[in-house]
């Protein structure tokens, strides 16, 4: 008979996927799959089989982001994206300038560190680091961000622009749409 991992350690090992950005219900398929994999490999001799399972969880999942980035990396390769040409460089790079200097000194502050936690690797920046390094609470700095990211569609609005301008990359590796499916 195959051993069963307790119901904390089950929760474990998808409460961790699911804070590696892997979907819920691919992530119950990982831990379905990481069950499997530590019921034919578990040895009573090493040790108990929820410290195997949730081991076996965390390697699952990254065989599994492991898997997507090369999906991600292939259809990359299969449509090369030609640059962007120097003259719309330098305009997007002026429309970024009066984009800053527009802003007051704490609308920036949130701005760059909202920009650190969208760019940097994920879990690098939390948004509870991010938002105790401003000096806010979690719903203060999504508050925050909100209320910046209205102020910037006004400003570009009124300067004629689209939230767009302010990007160096094609339509379809720019920021996401509200109403854009992700695949």
């Amino acid at each position: 008979m195959k051993p069963k991992p307790s119901s904390r350690a089950l929760r474990r090992v998808i409460r961790r996927a699911l804070k590696q950005g892997v979907p819920a219900p691919d992530a119950e398929d990982l831990a379905t799959a990481a069950w499997e994999r530590a019921a034919e490999r578990y040895d009573r001799d090493r040790g108990s089989f929820d410290a195997f399972f949730e081991q076996v969880g965390r390697t699952v999942v990254q065989d599994w982001w492991r898997k997507v980035k090369r999906r991600r990396e292939f259809h990359l390769a299969e449509e090369p994206v030609a640059p962007p040409d120097n003259a719309r460089l330098e305009q997007v790079f002026a429309n970024q300038q009066r984009l800053l200097e527009a802003l007051a000194d704490d609308e920036r502050d949130v701005f760059l560190t909202w920009a650190l936690q969208k760019h940097l690797p994920q879990g690098q920046l939390t948004a509870p680091e991010a938002a105790r390094r401003l000096g806010l609470t979690v719903a203060d700095f999504n508050n925050a961000k909100r209320r910046l990211a209205d102020r910037i569609r006004k400003l570009a609005a009124s300067w004629g622009l689209e939230p767009r301008d302010f990007f160096s990359v094609n339509d379809r590796e720019g920021p996401r749409r509200r109403n854009h499916v992700h695949g």
